[in-house]
């Protein structure tokens, strides 16, 4: 049994050997500016020593996806020396992002949020945001900054954003959801005029599909917003017709009078349309 243990500490001494001459020799190689040598030295192990300098190595000739794809073996094989791999991994990514190199940043701040539970990177979640709303990813855009606004609601910039998100993903309500929570918090003019233009939106869609009470309800919201101002007109003209079709033929008029006041220097298209319908009021009221 001795005999045993004795050739198992042999066994390891002589491994622990064999690992201490390869970084030493890839410590060479790096002085020589051979980098590619001492990653082929290094591949074959896998202890936790050797693992750290190889995902270094990676880092330091910029080879992110490499040195992450390392890192990620090191936690497997040595989770007492993930958070050692983790620090590279951070350290690489606060680069990455001074110096534009977006997708590797990306990359290193989901490799932390994966591997490490502790991660407190708030501040990330709004680069992650701002990086797939660039790209068009929307729906990855609207995950992250849900989760940044949870941290720092009285971003305005975000929240517009987030806002615009949801628009591109054609869900108006989730839209008029975020700006009205943000009207709450901080109720600025970009805020409003964002809100006042969701409100037409909706009003103009719950229109269109004959749900007239919500329609009333969001177009009377851009009135009362009065932003944007060019869509004031619209929404008296919707809600003109709303009046029209229940046969409200004196409220419709004055909705239709709301919109030639809004416009007593202009005869464009809305002014004779709201016209021709202030005619038909009058034969339907005479």
């Amino acid at each position: 049994m001795r005999n045993f243990r004795f050739l198992l500490i042999i066994i390891a001494l002589a491994g622990c050997s064999k690992t201490e001459k390869r970084i030493k020799r890839a410590e060479i190689y790096m002085k020589k500016m051979e980098p590619l040598k001492a990653i082929s030295l290094l591949s074959s192990d896998s202890s936790a020593r050797a693992l750290l300098m190889l995902a270094k190595i990676h880092f330091k000739i910029d080879h992110p996806s490499e040195g992450i794809e390392t890192v990620e073996k090191l936690c497997r094989l040595h989770p007492e020396n993930c958070k050692d791999g983790l620090k590279i991994v951070e350290e690489y990514k606060e680069k990455a992002m001074k110096s534009g190199r977006r997708y590797a940043a990306v990359q290193c701040i989901l490799t932390l949020k994966k591997l490490d539970p502790d991660y407190k990177g708030e501040e990330d979640l709004k680069y992650l945001g701002d990086y797939y709303y660039d790209r068009e990813d929307y729906e990855d855009a609207v995950q992250y900054y849900e989760e940044w606004l949870l941290t720092d609601s009285t971003d305005i910039d975000t929240r517009l954003k987030l806002a615009r998100a949801f628009q591109k993903l054609g869900s108006l309500e989730n839209a008029y959801s975020v700006l009205k929570n943000g009207e709450k918090i901080n109720g600025g003019w970009e805020v409003r005029y964002e809100l006042g233009k969701v409100s037409f939106l909706l009003g103009k869609k719950f229109f269109k599909e004959g749900n007239y009470v919500m329609a009333e309800e969001f177009l009377k919201e851009t009135i009362r917003i009065g932003l944007p101002e060019v869509l004031i007109d619209d929404a008296y003209f919707l809600l003109g017709d709303i009046a029209f079709s229940k046969n409200d033929s004196r409220q419709a008029e004055i909705y239709y009078r709301k919109v030639i006041d809004l416009n007593r220097f202009s005869s464009n298209a809305i002014v004779r349309k709201a016209q021709k319908r202030i005619e038909l009021c009058n034969r339907m009221g005479g």
